[in-house]
């Protein structure tokens, strides 16, 4: 699997993805028909209020560093669901994966994982790009445990979190797990 998109933006109320690549300058724009072809009527079924919570699960061997918590939808479902990556952090002084601003998305049909990374006082550049990639890695081989798509993956972030998912992006020499 190759992560190519740097930058996907989900518009619920439009039913829309749009997917900024590195190798186009204008958005391409999908319905939510390509985007999930085999919903019908293109919608996404609707979940239960309810989410379940895993937390803590271990990426590394650093302790609280190299984990991740995983929200899943609840209720059953068919099929396997899309994942977004949340990489968090003000600076790469600081990661903490608690309070995931996308958890709502559970609520839409798709997985979510919040991500910590190693701190850069203590970690060297570019430690913190490698703890992604190996947590990414990691979501993607279990993925069949969790019931997550591991072609449908998108990353985002906020301040630091959104420089590491641009970097993870666009690294055309990167090679991720092949599912």
């Amino acid at each position: 699997m190759r992560l190519d998109s740097i930058v996907m933006i989900l518009d619920l109320r439009e039913m829309s993805l749009q997917v900024y690549a590195p190798s186009r300058i204008t958005p391409q724009v999908n319905t939510r028909d390509d985007v999930f072809p085999n919903v019908p009527n293109g919608d996404i079924p609707p979940q239960s209020p309810l989410r379940i919570e895993h937390r803590n699960l271990s990426y590394g061997v650093a302790e609280e560093d190299q984990q991740f918590d995983l929200y899943l939808p609840g209720g059953c479902r068919d099929g396997r669901l899309p994942l977004v990556i949340w990489l968090p952090g003000d600076d790469w002084s600081n990661s903490s994966r608690m309070n995931c601003p996308l958890t709502w998305l559970t609520h839409h049909g798709f997985a979510v994982a919040s991500i910590s990374y190693r701190p850069s006082p203590t970690h060297i550049f570019p430690a913190q790009r490698e703890d992604c990639v190996a947590a990414i890695q990691r979501l993607s081989q279990d993925a069949a445990v969790w019931g997550i798509d591991p072609t449908r993956i998108c990353i985002v972030g906020k301040a630091a979190g959104a420089h590491l998912a641009t970097l993870i992006g666009l690294d055309a020499n990167q090679k991720y797990h092949d599912t």
